[in-house]
């Protein structure tokens, strides 16, 4: 314990004073700053058109509106900045050959990988800051903020910053250099973008694996509003296996064949993770108006569901009907149906099918005494389907509880705070934990 505090407070100090955490910081307050300031003028501006149209306020949304631009721009800047952050902490300290001497004790370790894992996460917190600024900001405009859906958003995120600090310790173990460790895990980065850009071009299988392994993938799940135990459990497994990963690879002579072990290891068992994940369905809908969700009566009603129900989708893995279908239907079925097995009937991906081929577009629903089929991705033609296939009847819907937020408000003087006052503190800060140091020296 007494080593892992020391190693603690050693890469406090460490990333405390170190200039990427402040350039990260400076460069998020113009990042979110600019967000946030587009988000106000927008939802401003459908606001009043809700005021002159009152059937559009139910649509506006505060977490949509403004939560989650917030979190996308600060999740760009964690993506392409924050592996400066975390591997220059441990690269600095190979290349000084601090490491030899930390071999030799028994500080050496484990408690060194814990400790810096912290402090990244610490690092990230702070990343929070200009986030709780405009939060803080909306709430005293007279702005709503659902706490469920900052909950789930910080939840996906943090899980997103583990993964990215885990692999970026991971790969600093390994290239011991900073210039190759960033270099390597920025162009895994760039291409998880890629493959979330360019799934569909690829054949079905193989696209789906690759997107299953992709972090930005897995977190467009938190920013629906959704708490889902898969993506949750893909970081989280992630995250543990990265971390085993950099102890074997922090000894001091690493021989070509334990890197090989080490890198076979990391690729193989992010595979494995991925595909385990995926048996974890179970997700929640933590969103204020309940969009990814159907009515309580009728997921309390299709929750008591016992017998199996079989889904066949007869569309092609790269219709966007598809996508509509499985993002919208298909999503809220399976968190209210628990016995609900899904098959893709076309696995090539070519949107042209024959004319003679009369079941193409087809969703057809099954179980164990009779079956129905339609054409039709509309949840209200659909649901009267699967209730008549499972025999009991629809329950009456309450008209929708939810009326939105409109706000009418103004961006003056958020371009000085975040333009201005925001980054001139934070340098502010840089200057004086440095000057510090110095007056100590």
């Amino acid at each position: 314990m007494k080593s892992f505090v020391s190693q603690l407070r050693f890469h406090f100090l460490g990333i405390t004073r170190s200039k990427p955490l402040y350039i990260l910081l400076f460069l998020e307050c113009f990042f979110v700053g600019f967000s946030y300031i587009q988000a106000v003028d927008l939802y401003r501006e459908a606001s009043l058109a809700a005021q002159e149209s009152p059937g559009l306020a139910s649509g506006l949304s505060p977490f949509d509106g403004f939560l989650v631009p917030l979190f996308g721009a600060h999740s760009v800047l964690i993506s392409i900045l924050f592996p400066f952050l975390t591997i220059r902490q441990v690269a600095v300290e190979y290349e000084r050959g601090s490491y030899k001497i930390l071999d030799q004790l028994s500080s050496r370790g484990l408690p060194q990988i814990i400790s810096g894992f912290v402090v990244s996460l610490f690092a990230w917190a702070m990343s929070l800051v200009p986030i709780l600024i405009a939060i803080a900001h909306w709430l005293t405009i007279s702005g709503h903020v659902s706490f469920s859906e900052v909950v789930v958003l910080l939840i996906g995120h943090g899980a997103f910053a583990l993964s990215i600090i885990s692999i970026s310790l991971l790969v600093a173990h390994i290239m011991r250099q900073t210039a190759p460790a960033v270099i390597i895990v920025l162009s895994m980065v760039l291409g998880f973008w890629m493959i979330e850009s360019f799934a569909g071009s690829v054949p079905s299988e193989l696209g789906t694996i690759a997107k299953s392994l992709s972090f930005t993938a897995n977190l467009k799940a938190f920013e629906r509003g959704i708490l889902s135990l898969a993506h949750l459990g893909y970081f989280v497994g992630l995250g543990g296996l990265f971390l085993g990963l950099s102890k074997s690879s922090s000894k001091v002579f690493l021989s070509r064949h334990r890197m090989v072990t080490i890198i076979s290891s990391a690729v193989l068992g992010s595979l494995l993770l991925s595909q385990v994940a995926q048996t974890l369905p179970t997700s929640y809908d933590f969103t204020e108006n309940r969009r990814n969700s159907f009515s309580p009566a009728i997921e309390k009603a299709l929750s008591q569901v016992k017998n199996p129900i079989h889904l066949q989708i007869y569309l092609s893995p790269d219709d966007s009907r598809l996508y509509d279908f499985e993002r919208d239907f298909l999503g809220r079925l399976k968190r209210s149906l628990r016995h609900l097995t899904v098959e893709y009937a076309y696995t090539s991906r070519s949107g042209f099918k024959s004319s003679s081929d009369d079941l193409y577009g087809i969703f057809k629903l099954s179980n164990s005494s009779k079956s129905a089929q339609t054409r039709s991705t509309n949840e209200e033609e659909l649901l009267p389907i699967v209730f008549d296939l499972i025999g009991i009847s629809r329950p009456q819907t309450e008209e929708s509880f939810y009326s939105g937020y409109p706000l009418v408000a103004s961006s003056n003087g958020l371009d000085i705070l975040f333009y201005l006052i925001l980054p001139f503190i934070i340098v502010g800060m840089y200057f004086f934990v440095t000057q510090k140091r110095r007056l100590k020296i």
